[in-house]
C-alpha cells in the first residue's frame, strides 16, 4: 500500500522510506534522516513531518484492540511499544517520481511525511501492514510532538491528484482549515468513490486515525520525565508571571487587536463575557475606530433577533405530489411523515444574521440542512425580511427509508456572528469513526445547548429554537 503526497498542479508522488536498524552501542544520535530529494522546500517540510512523528511516536505506546474483543484492549500483556527503548534508527527517504519539479512548492508535504513514518514504525512494532493506501497534504507549524496541520494552497488541485491515485477504502489527510475551501461537487465525487475523508488539525490526531485497530497510550513517565516536568513547570510559572503583566498592559493600554479578540469570543457562544469585555475596552481606550467598533458590537448585542418559519411538505404517492401543506413551525410536532415524504423549510429573519439548521433523526445522527453544500461557511448571510427556501427553488428533503420510526428534531441556530464552535464541532462530528460519533454528537449538542440556555435567558444577538416532528 502506498503513501501519497500531494503537489499544486495535480500531480502526486508516492514516499518511499528504507529503514535500517542501527547498533544500540554505536555513538549516534537516535534517530537520523537522510533525503534524496532536490526540493529544498520538500527537504525542509519533511525534516518538520519526520521530527514531529518521531516525538510523538517515542513516547507513544499501543494496545491491540481487535473488533468485538474489548477485553483485550484493557490487558497490559498486549501492550506494544513503538521504539522501543535503544532503538537507532537511520532511515532513507526518496520519491518514487525522480523527475519532481523543484519549481513545485513542497511546503505542504510535512503530514505525508508523518503519516509514512508512522505507517512503517506500526509495521515494525506490530509486523502487520496498513491495507489501504492514502493521500496527505498538510503544512506543519513546528516539528515537536505539539505539531499542528496548517491550511494549505491549491487543496481542489491536491484532492483532484488524490482523486486519480486512491481507490474505495483508502484515506485522504488534509487541514481542517481547509474544510470550507473544497468543491461540494468535487468532495461529492471523492466520497462516492468510497474514499474516506480525514480532515486533522494535528499531526498526533492525523496518527490517530492512521491506526484503525490500536488505541494510542502516552508511555508512563520515568525520572527524567518527572524531573523534566517539574523543570517546565518552573519555566511555565515564569511564563504566568509575564502573562499577568502583558494582560495588564493590555487593559490599561489597550491596542486594536481586543476588537478580534471580542470577534473570536462571540463567534464561541461567549456572549456575557462579551459584554463585559466591550464595556472595559471602551472605558479605556483612546482609539476612534476601535470605539466605533465597539459601539456596533455593542448595539448588535443589544438587538433581538426573530425569524418567520414555515414548514412545508407534501405527501408521496405513485411519484406524484397528491397533496401540498404549509404549517407555521409551532405546530410541526403535531405532524407525521412517512418514507419518501417530502418537506422544506420558509425562513425570514427580521435582521442580517448567520444561520444554520441541524436535523437529528430517532437513531441520532446528524445532518447539517443549512448551509447547504451550495454553501460555504464564509457566505450563509440571510439578508433581512428576505424569504428563504431550505433547500432551494422546488426541491424537498426527503424522509430516507433507513430511518427508523420516532422523532425528527430540528434545531434553527441564528446569529449575527458566525457560531464557529458549533462550525468545528461538526466537523470533527462528520470526520469521525462510526465508533465514535456519539462523543462527537454530544460536542455538537454541548456547544448548541449553550446557546440555547444564553437566549432562554434572555441574551440578545442570537436566536435559538428546537422543534420536532414524527418520522411513521
Amino acid at each position: 500500500m502506498a503513501t501519497f503526497t500531494l503537489f499544486s498542479d495535480n500531480s502526486s508522488s508516492i514516499i518511499l522510506y528504507d529503514f535500517l536498524e542501527v547498533s544500540p552501542t554505536e555513538d549516534v544520535p537516535p534517530i537520523q534522516f537522510k533525503i534524496f530529494i532536490s526540493n529544498e522546500e520538500v527537504i525542509d517540510s519533511a525534516e518538520k513531518g519526520l521530527w514531529a512523528a518521531y516525538l510523538i511516536l517515542k513516547n507513544t505506546e499501543i494496545r491491540s484492540r481487535t473488533a468485538g474483543d474489548k477485553k483485550s484492549f484493557r490487558t497490559s500483556q498486549n501492550l506494544v511499544k513503538l521504539i522501543p527503548p535503544g532503538k537507532k534508527y537511520y532511515v532513507v527517504i526518496d520519491f518514487e517520481d525522480r523527475k519532481l519539479k523543484r519549481s513545485l512548492s513542497g511546503e505542504s508535504s510535512g503530514l505525508a511525511f508523518s503519516l509514512e513514518f508512522a505507517r512503517e514504525i506500526y509495521k515494525k512494532a506490530t509486523g502487520k501492514t496498513l491495507e489501504y493506501s492514502f493521500a496527505a497534504t498538510g503544512e506543519l507549524d513546528k516539528r515537536t510532538r505539539e505539531a499542528g496541520v496548517k491550511k494549505v494552497e491549491a487543496i481542489e488541485e491536491k484532492f483532484k491528484a488524490a482523486l486519480k491515485n486512491l481507490k474505495a477504502g483508502d484515506k485522504l489527510f488534509y487541514p481542517l482549515e481547509n474544510e470550507q475551501d473544497i468543491n461540494p461537487i468535487l468532495k461529492a465525487t471523492i466520497l462516492n468513490k468510497g474514499i474516506i475523508l480525514c480532515p486533522v488539525s494535528t499531526v498526533e490526531g492525523a496518527i490517530e486515525l492512521l491506526f484503525e485497530n490500536y488505541s494510542i497510550i502516552p508511555k508512563k513517565a520515568g525520572r527524567a520525565d518527572h524531573l523534566m516536568r517539574k523543570l517546565m513547570f518552573g519555566i511555565l510559572a515564569v511564563s504566568l508571571i509575564f502573562a499577568l503583566i502583558f494582560i495588564f498592559n493590555l487593559f490599561t493600554h489597550p491596542v486594536s487587536s481586543g476588537y478580534d479578540q471580542i470577534i473570536y469570543s462571540l463567534e464561541h457562544g461567549k456572549f456575557i463575557k462579551t459584554k463585559n469585555e466591550i464595556k472595559t475596552f471602551l472605558n479605556k481606550t483612546q482609539d476612534g475606530n476601535l470605539i466605533r467598533d465597539l459601539e456596533g458590537l455593542k448595539q448588535q448585542l443589544d438587538s433581538d433577533i426573530f425569524f418567520a418559519i414555515n414548514f412545508e411538505y407534501y405527501e408521496k404517492e405513485n411519484e406524484i405530489i397528491a397533496n401540498k401543506n404549509q404549517a407555521p413551525i409551532l405546530e410541526l410536532q403535531d405532524l407525521s411523515l412517512s418514507n419518501n415524504d417530502g418537506y422544506r423549510f420558509k425562513v425570514t429573519a427580521n435582521k442580517n444574521c448567520y444561520f444554520y439548521l441541524f436535523q437529528f433523526d430517532s437513531e441520532k445522527s446528524v445532518e447539517l440542512l443549512f448551509p447547504l453544500s451550495s454553501f460555504s461557511m464564509e457566505n450563509h448571510f440571510l439578508i433581512s425580511e428576505r424569504s428563504y427556501s431550505i433547500p432551494g427553488a422546488n426541491n424537498y428533503f426527503f424522509i430516507q427509508d433507513e430511518i427508523h420510526q420516532g422523532l425528527i428534531t430540528i434545531y434553527f441556530i441564528a446569529s449575527f456572528w458566525r457560531a464557529k464552535d458549533i462550525e468545528q464541532a461538526f466537523y470533527e462530528y462528520e470526520a469521525a469513526k462510526p465508533g465514535k460519533k456519539k462523543l462527537y454528537q454530544d460536542k455538537l449538542l454541548e456547544r448548541m445547548f449553550i446557546r440555547s440556555k444564553l437566549y432562554e435567558k434572555g441574551i440578545k444577538g442570537i436566536f435559538f429554537k428546537k422543534e420536532f416532528f414524527l418520522k411513521e
